[in-house]
């Protein structure tokens, strides 16, 4: 599938092709898309039209085959937040248990067998990122509804942390094949950004002055992070960053966008995210922003609402949209760009 897309180059602005593979998880009423591997597999979640509407895990392998999964057959709920390189994929389900329903964590291998998992002591648990190791990454809540971090080993080992002198978790945490973790927290201060090395120091920085501090949505392979974060000398504005190794922030915006949201970096530093177009309604609009700082806005054709979700180091970002020539359906998309020259799915 083919369409048009506006590329920023400095202070130049170009129009070229790109290719986008749109898709449907099998008898899906609508399909969310969370994560890209370094293969192209995709996973995510579909409301399953076959079971009324149960929210169920998927992986859509590169030749566009889908795998359909529960974390157990108790779940009501299973949402796939990450995949590596192996094909590994982690999440959270939920189980109902009387008038209560928990979340736990789970680890699906490519053969097909899950595993599930809490922290220790936690009343609830979410898994939010998995590196090429199989470390899980994510956060619980304690009997006393107090909200930690964890990182669990691919050995099932935990260890459990939290910035120094925070009094709650925000965004994250995210882990890369070092075992490196970024994430958010709050401390009396607001909110600030932390990077966890593989020994468990703190590192912690903030975003620049009169900015309302940021919200962590990814780490690289080098220890890059990505997110965004709120201005507040502009009401409601919201800027994307890239903080790199050395501590350097880069700061930037999607064009004409009120808001900038980054929700994925790749081994080089290109990223991925969404923007709320001005210039359309406010519109919510996918972008790849690549090192040297060009963007590429990513609308699949009859969007009329797409968000970015993950890039991997070939430069392919998937996300989901909402088709307006569907009935406002929600569904997944794949986009590489003209350069790639991909012939697979639907092109």
């Amino acid at each position: 599938m083919l369409a048009l897309s506006t590329v920023l180059l400095g202070h130049a602005t170009i129009t070229r092709a790109q290719r986008f593979t749109v898709f449907d998880a099998p008898d899906a009423s609508g399909t969310g898309v969370t994560a890209i591997n370094a293969r192209g597999e995709v996973a995510g979640t579909f409301r399953d039209t076959t079971q009324a509407n149960k929210p169920r895990g998927f992986v859509r392998d590169v030749k566009g085959s889908f795998t359909v999964f529960d974390a157990t057959p108790q779940a009501i709920d299973t949402e796939p937040a990450d995949i590596n390189a192996r094909g590994e994929v982690a999440g959270t389900y939920i189980e109902s248990k009387g008038m209560t329903t928990l979340s736990h964590g789970f680890v699906r291998n490519p053969d097909g067998d899950i595993t599930i998992f809490d922290a220790p002591n936690a009343f609830v648990t979410f898994a939010f990122c998995i590196n090429a190791r199989g470390d899980v990454a994510g956060k619980f809540v304690d009997a006393g509804f107090r909200e930690h971090s964890f990182v669990r080993d691919h050995k099932g080992d935990f260890v459990v942390f939290d910035a120094p002198n925070g009094v709650g978790s925000a965004s994250g945490p995210v882990i890369n094949a070092r075992g490196e973790i970024a994430g958010s927290f709050y401390d009396v201060g607001g909110l600030r950004g932390y990077l966890r090395d593989e020994k468990g120091n703190f590192t912690i920085f903030d975003t620049p002055e009169n900015t309302g501090g940021p919200w962590v949505s990814g780490i690289n392979a080098g220890g890059d992070v990505a997110g965004y974060f709120g201005n507040v000398m502009q009401v409601g504005k919201v800027q994307g960053f890239v903080r790199n190794r050395s501590g350097d922030i880069t700061v930037f915006e999607a064009p004409d966008a009120s808001r900038t949201f980054v929700n994925a970096i790749n081994a080089r530093g290109d990223v991925a995210g969404s923007f709320l177009d001005a210039t359309q309604a406010y519109r919510f609009r996918g972008f790849l922003r690549d090192i040297n700082g060009d963007l590429t806005v990513v609308d699949p054709p009859n969007s009329s609402f797409t968000v970015a979700t993950g890039i991997n180091n070939r430069g392919e970002v998937a996300g989901s949209f909402i088709d307006s020539s569907e009935g406002g359906k929600t569904r997944g998309f794949l986009f590489w760009g003209e350069e790639r020259g991909r012939t697979s799915g639907d092109l």
